[in-house]
């Protein structure tokens, strides 16, 4: 399946954790953020194997809980790696659309929380990542 095809049950995951209001992707970017905290999720690098058409998409999770760098942000963004961990074991195959989600082997699950790098539309936020692999099968076309 394709990224479109899976995504909009991704973020219905994610808008299902306990303390995140708003959940976006790659194809419903705000110009700036409201409704903290909110989840933006984008496809960040993948791989392809034509045959069988396995695909592995690097998917990046960016929570931002504050449109300004408040202490109290970090202790909330600490609170929500266990329940988007969570919810994402809850339904590691997005409903049958994938074979998996789950963290990159070796790799990260979660960056931060911090302030460093959370930039969404030239304004500093209090905000964690999370990392995530998604692996599906698809069938390609070649004409």
């Amino acid at each position: 399946m394709a990224i479109e095809d899976w995504m909009g049950a991704l973020k219905d995951l994610m808008l299902s954790v306990e303390g995140i209001i708003t959940v976006r992707s790659y194809d419903d970017l705000p110009g700036s953020l409201a409704g903290y905290p909110v989840m933006i999720i984008m496809p960040v690098g993948g791989s392809q194997d034509y045959s069988p058409g396995i695909s592995i998409h690097r998917v990046e999770l960016t929570l931002y809980l504050t449109s300004q760098v408040l202490p109290e942000a970090y202790g909330k963004a600490t609170l929500l790696i266990k329940k988007v961990r969570d919810k994402l074991a809850s339904d590691v195959t997005l409903g049958g659309l994938v074979q998996h989600v789950a963290p990159p082997e070796g790799g990260d699950f979660y960056e931060g929380p911090g302030s460093m790098g959370y930039r969404f539309s030239n304004t500093e936020h209090v905000g964690i990542k999370f990392f995530v692999n998604v692996k599906d099968l698809e069938t390609i076309n070649v004409s």
